[in-house]
């Protein structure tokens, strides 16, 4: 399925989309769309509008952001294997328990993040902004972080095994 500038907003597309199809999203406004559980694996969003958008525990391996993005956006116990962020907005996001092995975060809005008890090992992180950002039990692994923003962010028992965090400028919780 490939679109252009629709106005898919509050609606269930889950059970529309056909698995195992590449689909692409152009400029599509995606408020509050219902894509949670979806196979969206390889899937594009560029430039898409992703306010409140539903994406909890869909199949998002090798999806690609680009630009775009939106507030409260749920990626919660999703898979994204080798996805990529390039500057999407993804202030107040939750990836509680998503699989963010090998995905990648490049020049990206994440404040306000949560990325609690996210799983997988080797994700990349550079030029992004995680001020106030919940790095709550999450895997530091394995994982590249260059040229981050950690003002206020919290890291309560984020692990970073056999090196000094690399989220060093995350606050501690009171």
């Amino acid at each position: 399925m490939h679109l252009t500038g629709e106005d898919l907003s509050h609606t269930l597309l889950a059970d529309r989309l056909e698995p195992g199809e590449t689909h692409v999203f152009r400029e599509c406004d995606l408020t509050e769309a219902g894509l949670g559980g979806a196979d969206l694996g390889g899937a594009r969003f560029e430039s898409c509008v992703l306010d409140g958008a539903d994406l909890r525990e869909a199949d998002l391996d090798g999806a690609v952001f680009e630009g775009g993005g939106g507030m409260r956006i749920r990626f919660d116990d999703a898979d994204l294997v080798d996805a990529t962020f390039t500057g999407v907005d993804l202030s107040s996001a939750r990836f509680g328990g998503a699989l963010l092995t090998d995905a990648t975060f490049t020049g990206c809005r994440m404040i306000g993040a949560s990325l609690t008890a996210s799983r997988g090992t080797g994700f990349t992180v550079s030029g992004c902004n995680l001020t106030l950002a919940d790095l709550g039990g999450c895997s530091l692994r394995g994982e590249v972080i260059e040229g981050v923003r950690f003002d206020d962010a919290t890291c309560r028992a984020a692990t970073s095994p056999g090196r000094r965090s690399a989220a060093a400028g995350c606050a501690a919780p009171s």
